[in-house]
């Protein structure tokens, strides 16, 4: 017979931290700016028996706690949508304008971009994206 115990230990973190947005905070009692890590123990244990020892008729019985890092998706996700860099504008009907890649390629000022969120008639959406404490 044949015991095999052992543990691994996953420390993860990030050395930014989001930006705090203080209108978030204040409208929903929200904090973004939760910097995300952790460490996590994961215990294993394996059994193992080779009836009457000659390698013909073996028991395998194991388990474990497996976890994984953070997903980096989340962090970053995190880190670039908290409401302070990133705003979007939805436009439809009669404010959709033909794009003309071309031209944003050769001249990227020529993109549809501030003109738009100057326009009184769009509004524009900042999406906010954030991890819990408990992550």
């Amino acid at each position: 017979m044949n015991l095999i115990v052992g543990v691994r230990g996953d420390y993860t973190t990030y050395k930014n931290s989001p930006n705090f947005n203080h209108t978030v905070l204040k409208e929903l009692g929200l904090k973004t700016d939760i910097k995300t890590g952790g460490f996590q123990i994961q215990p294993r244990v394996q059994f193992t028996w080779d009836i009457n020892e000659r390698q013909t008729d073996i028991i395998r019985v194991g388990g474990g706690v497996f976890g994984s890092a953070l997903n980096n998706y989340t962090d970053v996700n995190n880190l670039q949508v908290d409401g302070t860099k990133i705003v979007a504008v939805y436009v439809t009907s009669a404010n959709v304008r033909t794009p003309n890649f071309e031209s944003y390629r050769n001249n990227p000022a020529t993109a549809p971009g501030v003109d738009l969120l100057n326009n009184p008639n769009i509004s524009p959406v900042a999406t906010i994206n954030m991890n819990s404490k408990d992550l």
